[in-house]
């Protein structure tokens, strides 16, 4: 990484670097999760299909990333070479400006999401397919 253009990629290469480690360990957890809620019954489409091996589960996990964090990161017009958007203006304010807010708005989302999707103490059936119950 040399040196950067700007705040914007330097906030993003720091967000990268805290988050990895909970990246995987989130993995790991989405993936025990779901094999055992998933694995054990019919009648769950896609989610039995990308969650029936390890395999199946980290190539959707790559198609996502590719997909829409690549993608959107790429949007943002913070990582090198990759500005689709980089002369665009809505008024005042560029493509890349609002780029940026709905990226960073999206993960700050996926924070309070979490306080409420991983309940342990509130759902029996959580607690059952994490395996603490």
């Amino acid at each position: 990484y040399g040196s950067s253009n700007g705040p914007d990629q330097d906030f993003l290469l720091i967000s990268i670097l805290v988050v990895i480690f909970h990246n995987v360990q989130y993995l790991g957890l989405v993936w025990f999760h779901n094999r055992n809620r998933y694995g054990e019954s019919t009648g769950h489409g896609l989610a039995q299909l990308v969650n029936r091996s390890p395999a199946f589960f980290l190539g959707a996990c790559a198609l996502f990333s590719a997909v829409i964090y690549f993608g959107s990161a790429c949007a943002t017009g913070a990582f090198p070479g990759c500005a689709p958007f980089a002369d665009r203006r809505l008024g005042a304010v560029s493509w890349n400006q609002i780029r940026l807010c709905l990226w960073w708005g999206l993960a700050m989302n996926h924070y309070v999401l979490d306080q409420k999707i991983w309940r342990v103490r509130g759902d029996q059936e959580l607690r059952r397919d994490l395996r603490l119950a």
